[in-house]
């Protein structure tokens, strides 16, 4: 807001009261010279969900002049998955699991701009399975096909890490699986040669 005093004699007492989820900083000082202007910046800052007002009123020597202020809170940035964590099962060592879907909806008040996933683990997204967009619109949902692909036998676990840039911290959704040895039967050597033996007669043992 913009206080002029268009008058020739400087303006005293210069003073500001807020009301509502409103602050503001007076650059005007408690006095303003005359034929000239300064600032006061003024800024919502709300603490509900919802339309708000308030009033801002500058006062001097003089008078007192009020200004009706408004705005709207919106819910924080926020992103939701569904399910919240994801348990693969058992895989053998070496196998690819079938895909699991995560859900991502944006359940905040703001779009959500540079959506960016990342996996850890033995854990992948599967190819052609995520349709995030780079911003993701306000109550609008996404889907993350991921696989599973065990390196070592036993419980293994990894994450899906979801950034954006108004949101405070990364979303992380937990994975899980385990894992179990290849099966296989070997036998060494690979073949027998027994020798020649007499109709009748039994070998010796070879192993």
């Amino acid at each position: 807001m913009t206080l002029t005093n268009s008058g020739e004699q400087e303006l005293d007492q210069v003073a500001i009261q807020l009301h509502g989820d409103f602050s503001a900083v007076n650059r005007c000082g408690t006095s303003l010279a005359g034929h000239s202007t300064c600032a006061i910046v003024v800024s919502f800052v709300p603490t509900q969900v919802g339309a708000e007002s308030g009033t801002l009123t500058v006062s001097d020597i003089l008078r007192s002049q009020t200004v009706t202020l408004a705005g709207t809170g919106l819910p924080p940035p926020r992103l939701s998955p569904a399910p919240v964590s994801v348990d693969f099962g058992t895989y053998t060592v070496g196998q690819t699991s079938t895909a699991q879907t995560v859900i991502l909806t944006n359940s905040g008040g703001v779009p959500l701009s540079n959506v960016a996933t990342n996996m850890s683990g033995d854990f992948a997204i599967a190819p052609g399975l995520n349709n995030c967009p780079p911003t993701l619109a306000v109550g609008a949902q996404c889907q993350i096909g991921m696989v599973f692909s065990p390196t070592d036998a036993g419980a293994r676990s990894g994450s899906l890490t979801v950034t954006a840039t108004e949101l405070s911290k990364p979303l992380l959704v937990p994975l899980t699986g385990s894992a179990v040895p290849a099966s296989g039967v070997s036998a060494t050597p690979a073949s027998i040669d027994f020798g020649s033996y007499a109709l009748g007669q039994t070998s010796s043992v070879q192993r």
